[in-house]
């Protein structure tokens, strides 16, 4: 992937829209060329991280070019259609990729997993009820397994909470992770109905 490189004035400028109320409205007013250069340079970097760790959703870790997730976003983690996160619009440390389904069907512009009492509160894990995708190491929290099986067409998912994490707990419910488990199964086995016990179960035995 090609970097687009800011110049000074591109950082300057950035650096200066991060401190008001509306950044983009402010980049905007500073000429449409150095926004939009400013937009991509933001996406490539995200997506250049996100490579490096395969690419797959900082939240539900499931890969983004399975057919369930065949769209990708990049999410800001605290939504800057708050105001008291404006000032986040441009930090790499708030970006995240995201499956659509995490980020707009899911998560949208909530923000009630943030316990911090301001954004100054914004880089510490402690402030952060679900797993952090730069401020905690995912796998200490919540782990994942996909099974392929391409010869019958079955593909299923199944998540492990480590050491009982309240991190893990609190990211399985809020991205409604066990209706992954389950609509892996059905569509797989072609289960019409399975209590979630079940669905560990089946997995256990495979």
């Amino acid at each position: 992937m090609i970097m687009i490189n800011l110049t000074v004035r591109d950082k300057d400028k950035l650096s200066i829209s991060s401190k008001q109320n509306n950044p983009w409205d402010y980049l905007s007013n500073n000429g449409s060329y150095t926004k939009n250069k400013i937009k991509t340079h933001i996406k490539e970097r995200t997506l250049l991280r996100a490579r490096r760790q395969t690419l797959t959703c900082s939240y539900c870790q499931l890969a983004i070019t399975n057919a369930r997730n065949d769209a990708f976003d990049i999410d800001h983690i605290l939504p800057i259609s708050v105001s008291l996160f404006k000032c986040k619009s441009f930090s790499f440390k708030n970006l995240a990729v995201s499956c659509s389904r995490c980020n707009r069907t899911i998560k949208s512009d909530d923000y009630s997993f943030y316990i911090g009492k301001s954004k100054r509160d914004s880089n510490k894990s402690a402030n952060y009820s679900i797993i952090h995708p730069f401020y905690d190491n995912i796998k200490c929290h919540l782990k994942v397994r996909e099974i392929y099986d391409n010869v019958n067409n079955i593909n299923l998912v199944i998540y492990k909470i480590v050491n009982n994490s309240p991190k893990g707990h609190t990211t399985y419910d809020y991205f409604k992770l066990q209706d992954l488990v389950k609509d892996s199964l059905i569509s797989s086995l072609g289960i019409r109905k399975i209590s979630y016990e079940n669905v560990y179960d089946q997995l256990s035995n495979l």
